[in-house]
């Protein structure tokens, strides 16, 4: 063929490499993948699954590109961000913790790694129109389940009852209902563009309804915020695309001034908020966190870390907006969020790879309503972020997002766009991907066989030596995490097994010394112990108060120390800590009621049917 013949174009559905085969998977795979099976049931499969996806596309870089290309800005901010997290996670206050992440939210290094490098091989190898209409395919069509499952639970069909305290009950698999509002943010706006480009229109259209539809179901206020203001982004980069800047700088002065004034008389109090519920509970945690970030500027305190250190200055006020058992592992804001995580460093690193991204886009010479559907999709979801977190999901579709922006940016500015025909298998160089699956099994099949085994572990209904060979079996498959080494202490306590109990205790302490949650379990193991063998009031009381240190504003843990020193009778200092935890949460019947029953001991009548009163009137109120 000559040089001015015009190229075949392939439209297979078939990936051209492997590289390319990883990240479609990550796009369809990540929104959908749970484990009703294990104990952490949305967030360890979903990190599991895509840092394995990672790792094959980090050993599958070596697969030859088609063509060399001047990286583009956007990816060296990621390395930049990368090197970052690398570098909170070593100065880290809890370096185990920073690697792997929290058990609750899975969002350590590894995984922070993960969506870099999947953003960063997306982003250098997308090169033909036929792998960006795959990847977009993939990243709209991996939304139907999700959305299908939504509407499922909606109609009250759902088989599997899920608990969770968010105003919805339609969670899907992304495991909460604002956390699925997020990914539709993303999702609906790709959907659009999909939508009215596509040939067979009436799928895509069927698509973008339900997502709506299950958007609106969520009443997840910030995802409606964001997608609103998605749509204003759009609208803005359409104008700018088709010249109207004039147009577009109006558009966006008066979206930035509403902003503005909003925010304005939000702190000044002309806008009133609401005594309770998430609103008040978010401008609380913001005001928590903001001391801890001056305090460790630079690099923060390490990647997923912000549970353990939260805990140090948890605001008591907290508990009547949220709930007493509640944990709060984020502070419900973006920048706050990965100022806490990896310091300025990491804020500059990351608005460098926004501010790159952006620039990509408004010069983009790819068409008007691709660009207008990324901007919205990634404008969309960052307000969004302002009120709420990431999680896998979002942070998946996020970044590949990104990468498709930069990959239509290449493909528009080529003369003649590349298009190769459906690929040839060469299993020689699949040698490297083989040889990444058996460390992918490793690293990946083994924390989720690890979390079943501590599912069954807490099962009543299962046979006790069944449960005990189970906590057992998940110690043994990821020793590492503290949350498995404390359970099979409470099987060994039950077995008798005061030796086996103490190794488990001080291996779970030991692997998070500073997470005070984590010393008041083991005080109250040791407490239920103590009824029977006295000696344990005495490691109990050491560990209350260690977490009493460790969290002093948490009104729960003194409850307990005080009831333990109540056993010990100790009634002055046990009055001490009952009244200290009522101070903390004038609502919690039961320490007025342990309260009430210390003052009787001291002869303190008055006192007595006060804190009798006040313990019949919050049980009563909280009924």
């Amino acid at each position: 063929m000559n040089d001015t013949a015009k190229p075949k174009v392939n439209h297979h559905w078939f990936p051209e490499s492997p590289p390319e085969a990883l990240w479609l998977a990550a796009a369809l795979l990540a929104p959908a993948a749970y484990n009703p099976w294990g104990s952490n049931i949305f967030a360890l499969p979903k990190a599991v699954l895509v840092r394995a996806l990672a790792l094959l596309l980090a050993l599958a870089a070596a697969w030859p590109a088609p063509r060399k290309h001047r990286i583009p800005a956007p990816v060296w901010g990621a390395v930049a961000l990368g090197g970052v997290w690398i570098a909170a996670t070593l100065l880290s206050t809890n370096v185990r913790a920073s690697v792997w992440g929290s058990y609750e939210r899975q969002q350590g290094l590894l995984t922070q790694l993960s969506y870099l490098t999947l953003f960063g091989v997306a982003a250098t190898r997308l090169e033909t129109p036929a792998a960006i209409r795959r990847l977009q395919q993939a990243l709209v069509w991996g939304s139907a389940p999700v959305v299908v499952y939504g509407l499922v639970q909606a109609a009250g069909l759902d088989p599997c009852a899920w608990q969770s305290d968010a105003a919805s009950p339609v969670l899907s698999t992304v495991g909460r209902a604002n956390f699925l509002g997020s990914y539709l943010v993303l999702a609906l706006p790709l959907t659009a563009v999909w939508a009215l480009r596509c040939p067979k229109k009436a799928g895509a259209i069927l698509l973008f309804v339900a997502q709506a539809a299950v958007l609106a179901l969520t009443r997840a206020r910030a995802a409606w915020v964001g997608l609103a203001a998605g749509c204003m982004t759009g609208v803005v980069v359409g104008a700018f695309a088709v010249r109207r800047v004039k147009l577009a700088w109006i558009i966006a002065s008066m979206t930035t001034a509403v902003c503005f004034a909003g925010l304005i008389l939000l702190l000044t109090g002309v806008i009133a908020l609401p005594d309770g519920g998430s609103v008040a509970a978010r401008l609380t945690i913001w005001r928590a966190t903001l001391p801890l970030v001056t305090a460790r500027p630079w690099f923060g305190y390490g990647p997923d870390t912000f549970p353990i250190v939260f805990a140090g200055v948890f605001p008591p006020e907290l508990v009547y907006y949220q709930g007493r058992h509640v944990l709060t592992d984020r502070a419900h804001t973006l920048w706050l969020d990965l100022g806490m995580s990896a310091g300025l460093a990491g804020v500059l690193a990351f608005l460098a790879v926004l501010a790159t991204w952006g620039r990509t886009i408004i010069r983009s010479h790819s068409d008007t309503l691709t660009r207008a559907g990324l901007a919205a999709a990634v404008m969309g979801h960052l307000v969004d972020l302002q009120f709420s977190f990431s999680v896998t999901t979002t942070a998946v579709t996020f970044w590949l997002a990104l990468a498709l922006g930069i990959a239509h940016e290449r493909v528009a500015r080529q003369e003649r766009p590349v298009e190769t025909p459906a690929p040839a298998l060469h299993w020689e160089r699949l040698l490297p991907l083989v040889a990444g699956l058996a460390l992918v099994w490793v690293a990946g099949a083994r924390p989720l066989l690890a979390d079943m085994a501590f599912f069954r572990a807490q099962q009543n209904d299962v046979p006790f030596a069944n449960r005990a060979a189970a906590a057992r079996r998940a110690v043994a498959l990821w020793p590492q995490e503290p949350a498995y080494r404390l359970g099979l202490a409470t099987v060994q306590a039950i077995e008798g097994d005061w030796a086996g109990m103490e190794t488990s205790l001080d291996a779970a302490t030991a692997l998070a010394p500073n997470n005070a949650r984590l010393w008041a379990a083991r005080g109250e193991l040791y407490a239920v112990l103590g009824t029977d063998n006295p000696a344990y009031l005495l490691k109990a009381e050491v560990a209350y108060r260690q977490a009493v240190a460790l969290a002093p504003t948490i009104a729960t843990y003194h409850t307990g120390l005080g009831l333990l020193l109540a056993q010990q009778e100790q009634w002055r200092a046990a009055r001490a800590e009952l009244e200290r935890a009522v101070d903390l949460d004038t609502t919690d019947f039961t320490a007025y009621g342990y309260l009430a029953e210390v003052y009787t001991v001291l002869d303190e009548t008055e006192k007595a049917e006060w804190a009798g009163e006040q313990a019949q009137f919050w049980r009563e109120r909280t009924r």
